[in-house]
């Protein structure tokens, strides 16, 4: 029955109309897979999610992603490449950020989904973050590879190794060189203020990679459930940082040395006025990424989590130990330490 309407409306369709064609096999998804399928067009595709990633985070919003994925593959609409990435054809992609655009062709803002990074950047500078806002995709290239092993980071492990005068003149010396390099590098960096968060209270996904966020971390709405924000500049989390609905953080190939100043993981989202809310995010967060973080030195205490399932510390090479708690995390099923 269902094919034989598909069948029907491809007749009345005009020759050469491919657009009219594709908007079949939308139209025929239900609202959960037509919001997959959005997420994937117009914030995911161009990031080369991988799919098992992609499942995660859409069921840390809710949704049954298996089975969202396993549909948008039968329908054709988007493809699962040998490398286990989410692929989709130009056309369906364009087709899914004009159905975005068409939300609100002259306000940016006014759309459930940003990926434009002039559209992204005028939002924020003018403060026009709406509740309409769902997902915002913000990537600006590296200015600098924190992955790369700086000749501080070099000199510190030749100190350490044989501590004596010339190891520990040549660390200062390459400390003062990257002191000074960092004072230039923060000239040039991108900022943008959190003030415009405030309003986008249905924000489930957000990718703000290598930007300054400045201003009160509580804007950053509470509903947050995917957060990616490499080359993050910050050394710690901020205690106003409480996206009590994260799935999962991203901090790779930043600068942090400790989440939330060492804190535990209980401390900092643990909300007194929230009457049962309380430690909600310690409940929901599934995925941890701090690859490639050098200056991280160790990780909070993370004994009230019910629900991490991978946490990746491949090359922090700053870490020199694990906390206790990671081996009563009965949840963990995948931990890189590489």
């Amino acid at each position: 029955e269902v094919w034989t309407d598909a069948l029907e409306k491809l007749k009345r369709i005009r020759p050469g109309n491919l657009q009219d064609v594709l908007m079949i096999s939308y139209n025929g998804l239900d609202d959960q897979e037509k919001c997959i399928f959005l997420d994937i067009a117009c914030l995911f595709v161009k990031m080369k999610t991988k799919r098992e990633d992609a499942v995660v985070i859409f069921k840390g919003c809710g949704f049954n992603g298996e089975i969202g994925l396993t549909v948008l593959t039968a329908r054709s609409l988007i493809k699962i490449a040998e490398d286990t990435t989410l692929w989709m054809h130009d056309q369906l992609r364009d087709m899914g950020r004009e159905i975005v655009t068409k939300e609100n062709d002259s306000h940016p803002g006014m759309r459930s989904r940003l990926w434009d990074r002039d559209e992204i950047m005028n939002v924020f500078e003018h403060d026009k973050g709406t509740p309409s806002i769902q997902g915002i995709v913000l990537d600006f290239e590296m200015k600098r590879m924190v992955s790369d092993l700086g000749g501080d980071t070099i000199s510190w492990y030749n100190f350490r190794r044989s501590p004596n005068c010339t190891s520990a003149l040549t660390y200062l010396k390459e400390r003062y060189k990257a002191h000074l390099k960092s004072q230039a590098e923060k000239k040039e960096e991108v900022k943008i203020s959190s003030k415009a968060l405030g309003a986008m209270v249905n924000l489930r996904l957000l990718q703000m990679n290598n930007v300054h966020l400045e201003g009160n971390f509580k804007f950053l709405p509470a509903g947050v459930k995917w957060l990616q924000w490499k080359g993050c500049p910050l050394r710690s989390l901020p205690s106003d940082f409480l996206p009590r609905q994260l799935a999962v953080l991203d901090l790779s190939d930043s600068n942090i040395t400790s989440l939330w100043g060492g804190r535990s993981i209980m401390q900092c989202f643990t909300c007194l006025t929230c009457s049962g809310d309380e430690n909600k995010v310690a409940e929901k967060l599934m995925f941890l990424n701090l690859r490639y973080c050098i200056y991280l030195t160790d990780i909070p205490d993370l004994s009230g989590n019910r629900a991490l399932r991978q946490l990746n510390l491949e090359h922090c090479i700053s870490l020199t130990r694990l906390h206790g708690s990671i081996g009563n995390l009965n949840t963990l099923v995948h931990l890189n330490l590489r």
